[in-house]
């Protein structure tokens, strides 16, 4: 450019010049023109000349435009109107304002950049700059088109042509004339486009103006397409990418071909479009970045179609996916780098708006390849939802039928009906559970947990249930298995409920063993094994390749005799998956099944309490007649240091107990083949003449019969799976104390038969047989309540009484229970007081209890809701934890 000294800063027609040259080089060469703005800005800071600083930034805003650099350019855009707008210079202001426009739009603000135009078109014809209003008009109907609003640019690149050609520059004069003849183009509107690209080419100089030359070009090609003069189109398009090539524009040569082919393809001239689409595609393949290939893709998967050649049509769509989540992937990188690398307040604001529209461009580009997979879910996912009303007020009424009295055919027919209402609540459960997978909406919430604990859990809740069936089951834990890890303690357990839950089914005698061992050196990254082994059916080899996938079960028969979804295992499979595990399973029909799964998992606290404890002077007689039962109570007293001594049955624990060993603790079984706990802890008493303190072991920690073991002689109850905390608590308290006065602990509490007399509960729901079922339960629980149908009433109760509890619906009219609840908190912040709120809803997606609990619930339960969960919930928030 020859610039040598600082006399272009003095000198009005010098600094002129090097502008007018800068906007040449813009288009020409933009990276060039950008190293030689930031040696002029040197000069320009040098002096302190904000002028030219700020015209200097703008036109370099241009440039970081052309090279695909958005955020630069909008932040050198915004710092020329800083520079240029306390100055008396209102032509480049609002040249300036502009170029922020146009900033604006590359970064996604629509809004910003329509009216930042307006704005300079305003300050030019306040002021009179008619040739800046003529350039704001270019900028203005640019910015229509970037929207697809092409009527909309017509009319202004037309008003400006109109009313204010007489003041246009001639290059200026060129983009009017250009950029109308292509948004008519747009329009179809080609006859009229015509006279406008005509009247371009008398003007334009192709040397001087090399890529504009060819934009008119390729506008001209597009009409005579539309006119089927085949021939012109041709020599055209040819000239277009020469000139193209010649002037350093290679990125936009394929546009004309896209733009010829698409013309045809509307006029479905189907062969033609096929040749100039492919020749299109031919050309992006060849240029960096590919240019315009996702718009050629899309046109050519069209033409594929109508020939017939589906094949190439879906590969065009496969194309067409995977540069839409390219594009979007890397813009939101970028996004995201340039908002922690610029801490300014309004520009973090536009960048989240710009990262929700790309990550919304991000889910389309998926949502296209994956429409009819996510629309089976979301279907399922709703029909879950309407499936759990009616389900409420049948699981909720067969539960209060069975506390009514009646013959035993009546509570055969009951435990029928409640039975098959919790198959179908569980159906229901595994497929919105699968809905949520398929969906993507199922995630893994890593924290703080103690891993034993969850474990011993699942196996309390099964215990009854395999009791039931006459099968033993059995939970051993590693002593090593460390306390208290990072992980996902509801997944871990969904996991382990799902397993032992189909072992106890597919078990009809025998015993269902569930082993969790640490299979990684301590120190080191720490892995946890859980494998989960039964007597049951077994299954079959052909089947259990395929056992993990989707709505498979091991054969007909089975799904026949015992029911369920299919869905279980995937589910199970998929959440092991996400947890960053393995599972995997072994079978052998008429042998049993064994499931397990291994999850690496970030130990937070290795020692557990209990392990310290230690009774070495102690042996213990445990009778138990299921010998993996025997080994795994006998193994957590060698752990505590005790002696241990066993027996499978009264006779042989009697006699052993005879033999003159001293045995300071007796472990007995309550279910044994020859007797029941009680009968052989008397015998064994009764035969050596000794008060041995004794631990009773029973499924859910207490007799069948109803009797209080503590009234028949144990000093303590011990529930089945034994768990190693409660053993070691109830070993702590008798063998701590003096011999002959050891305390006996007594049985869990019995609930009583109305165990929330005294509470006062406002019931929220629009639904009558909800309302119906949620009212029965307070009554048969003893708690006094009222009604409200919607949320208003709610406010309104809440306003002239008192409750111990609210238990609120979600979906109501009127007013729902989201804004039922904030409106009682903001009452509450200014009068005081705070009344328990707990969401009663059929909502059960993933974010359901955190929306109810963001905006001022206490707890959450999704229906179907039984008694027992009803009272734990409002025991939990009314503070009566101590009787659940």
């Amino acid at each position: 450019m020859g610039v040598a000294t600082d006399n272009w800063l003095e000198s009005e027609a010098e600094f002129q010049a090097v502008v007018d040259r800068l906007n040449e080089m813009r288009f020409q060469d933009p990276q060039s023109a950008v190293e030689r703005i930031n040696e002029l800005l040197e000069a320009a800071e040098r002096q302190q000349n904000r002028r030219a600083v700020g015209v200097l930034k703008y036109i370099q805003s241009g440039c970081f435009r052309w090279i695909s650099k958005p955020f630069e350019a909008f932040h050198l855009a915004k710092e020329a109107v800083a520079e240029l707008e306390p100055l008396d210079d209102v032509r480049h202001f609002i040249l300036s304002l502009n170029t922020l426009a146009l900033a604006y739009s590359s970064i996604g603000d629509v809004n910003a950049s329509f009216e930042t135009a307006f704005r300079a078109r305003s300050l030019a014809l306040d002021s009179g700059c008619f040739p800046e209003l003529t350039m704001t008009a270019v900028n203005t109907g640019y910015l229509h088109m970037l929207q697809r609003q092409a009527a909309e640019a017509v009319e202004v690149y037309e008003e400006a042509l109109l009313k204010y050609e007489a003041f246009c520059e001639p290059r200026t004069r060129l983009l009017l004339l250009n950029n109308l003849s292509g948004s008519l183009n747009v329009l179809e509107q080609y006859e009229r486009a015509l006279p406008y690209v005509e009247n371009a080419l008398l003007l334009v100089e192709e040397e001087a103006h090399p890529y504009l030359y060819g934009q008119i070009l390729a506008n001209k090609a597009m009409i005579l397409a539309a006119r089927d003069e085949d021939d012109q189109v041709k020599e055209l398009v040819a000239r277009v990418q020469g000139n193209y090539q010649r002037s350093k524009h290679r990125s936009v040569m394929p546009e004309p071909m896209l733009d010829v082919g698409e013309v045809y393809l509307k006029k479905e001239r189907w062969d033609e479009a096929q040749q100039w689409l492919e020749e299109a595609r031919t050309c992006s393949l060849e240029i960096e970045g590919q240019p315009f290939l996702r718009q050629i893709v899309s046109a050519l998967a069209k033409v594929y179609e109508h020939f017939g050649q589906f094949q190439e049509a879906f590969l065009c769509l496969k194309t067409q996916t995977e540069l839409m989540q390219a594009n979007a992937t890397e813009e939101l990188d970028h996004r995201l780098k340039s908002a922690v690398l610029r801490h300014e307040a309004d520009w973090a604001e536009k960048e989240a708006a710009f990262l929700r529209e790309v990550n919304a461009k991000l889910v389309l580009a998926k949502e296209e390849a994956e429409d009819a997979n996510r629309m089976k879910s979301q279907f399922v996912a709703n029909m879950s939802h309407e499936l759990r009303t009616p389900m409420n007020g049948v699981i909720g009424m067969t539960s209060l039928l069975m506390g009514t009295p009646l013959d035993e055919r009546q509570r055969q027919y009951v435990a029928t009906i409640k039975s098959s209402g919790d198959t179908m609540l569980a159906l229901i459960g595994d497929i919105l559970d699968f809905s949520r997978i398929e969906a993507g909406k199922l995630t893994i919430d890593p924290h703080e947990t103690r891993l034993r604990t969850g474990l011993e859990e699942v196996c309390d809740l099964l215990a009854p249930r395999a009791a039931e069936k006459g099968i033993e089951l059995i939970l051993s834990i590693d002593p090593s298995l460390p306390d208290t890890v990072l992980a996902d303690s509801s997944r871990i357990k969904q996991v382990l409920t799902n397993l032992v839950g189909n072992a106890v089914k597919f078990t009809e005698r025998g015993e269902v063993l569930v082993v969790a061992e640490r299979r990684s050196a301590e120190g080191g990254p720490s892995t946890v094994r859980v494998r989960v082994e039964d007597t049951g059916v077994g299954v079959p080899p052909q089947s259990l390749s395929t056992i993990f996938e989707s709505f498979t079960q091991a054969d007909g028969s089975t799904s026949r005799r015992y029911g369920g979804s299919g869905l279980g295992l995937t589910i199970t499979r998929r959440l092991v998956e996400l947890m960053g595990g393995t599972i995997g399973a072994s079978s052998e029909v008429g042998v049993g099944s064994c499931f397990w799964f291994e999850l690496p998992l970030e130990v937070v606290a290795e020692t557990l309490p209990e392990s310290r404890l230690r009774f070495p002077d102690v042996r213990a007689l445990v009778v138990d007649d299921n010998a993996t039962s025997r080994e795994c109570v006998s193994a957590y007293l060698r752990e505590m240091g005790l002696g241990v001594t066993t027996a499978d049955s009264r006779a042989e624990a009697v006699s052993t107990a005879k033999r003159g060993k001293d045995f300071g603790l007796l472990l007995l079984d309550e279910d044994l083949p020859d007797a029941d706990g009680i009968q052989t802890l008397s015998e064994i008493r009764s035969r050596t003449g000794k008060s041995i303190p004794a631990v009773l072991l029973a499924v859910a920690g207490r007799l069948r019969t109803g009797a209080d073991p503590v009234e028949e002689g144990f000093q303590a109850v011990v529930g089945k799976p034994v768990r190693l905390g409660q053993l070691a608590e109830a070993l702590s308290r008798i063998l701590s104390a003096p011999v002959g006065e050891v305390e006996a602990v007594p049985s869990p509490p019995m609930r009583e038969g109305r165990p929330l007399s005294g509470l006062h509960v406002l019931v929220v729901e629009d639904n009558l047989v909800n309302r119906m079922v949620a009212t029965a339960m307070l009554e048969r629980l003893g708690a006094s309540f009222s009604v409200a149908t919607n949320g208003k009433e709610a406010v309104v109760a809440c306003r002239i009484s008192r409750f111990d509890l609210i238990l609120m619906d979600c979906q109501m009219p009127e007013m729902d229970g989201y804004e039922a609840t904030r409106t009682i908190r903001r009452e509450e912040a200014a009068s005081g007081g705070h009344v328990p709120i707990t969401a009663m809803t059929a909502n059960a997606m993933t974010g359901d209890r955190e929306k109810c609990l963001a905006c001022g619930m206490d707890d959450y339960m999704a229906k179907p809701v039984t008694m027992e969960a009803l009272e734990r919930v409002i025991r939990r928030n009314v503070g009566l934890l101590q009787a659940v």
